[in-house]
């Protein structure tokens, strides 16, 4: 996805509709189910979408301007749309070609979970505040990330979970045999042969 492309996931999804009898007044009436489904949909690809693109400042405003980010796998949170901004920019230097695919979204209530599986190589700058160098591998691995939203369904709070000894160091999972979703994808980032400097 090209970040041209991002910018119309810029937009907060619909949190609920205007009674059709106050049609013109601000006055709204919650989702239904369908278009609460459809709410967790729109969440979960733009999020996935944000991360696939390089433009940290459009994934930044998915947020809510208190809005954090934690990253489970090192340990840090990062709070405010201009720290989600860093956190999203250091992990794209790091890991320039990084694709995020929605498995499956999850909500209940205001949170919406959002399964994923995550192709790319560690081929850029360190993370971990240095500590961790570029492994030159291609991986895949799959996360979990916890969304906690607004009203206006921006994202007060996301947690996120993976192994970062598959996600970024490109470690092989002992289930590597089966077959994984988007094999296509898999397969074309696996055959970029990648060298150091």
């Amino acid at each position: 996805m090209t970040t041209g492309a991002f910018e119309q996931f810029v937009e907060p999804v619909t949190s609920g509709r205007p009674l059709a009898a106050n049609a013109g007044r601000k006055t709204r009436v919650p989702p239904s189910r369908e278009e609460r489904r459809w709410d967790v949909v729109a969440v979960a690809e733009k999020f996935c979408a944000g991360w696939t693109s390089l433009d940290a400042e459009a994934f930044s405003m998915l947020f809510a301007p208190e809005g954090s980010y934690t990253d489970i796998a090192f340990g840090i949170t990062r709070r405010g749309r201009d720290k989600v901004r860093e956190h999203h920019r250091i992990w794209r230097t790091a890991v320039p070609e990084f694709v995020m695919l929605n498995e499956h979204a999850y909500e209940s209530g205001s949170t919406v979970i959002v399964k994923t599986v995550c192709y790319g190589a560690f081929s850029g700058g360190d993370l971990g505040g240095g500590k961790l160098k570029a492994t030159f591998k291609t991986f895949r691995a799959r996360s979990i990330s916890v969304l906690e939203l607004n009203e206006q369904s921006q994202i007060l709070a996301c947690t996120e979970y993976y192994d970062r000894s598959t996600m970024p160091i490109g470690e092989e999972t002992p289930f590597d045999h089966l077959r994984w979703p988007h094999e296509d994808l898999a397969k074309a980032l696996s055959a970029k042969t990648l060298t150091a400097g």
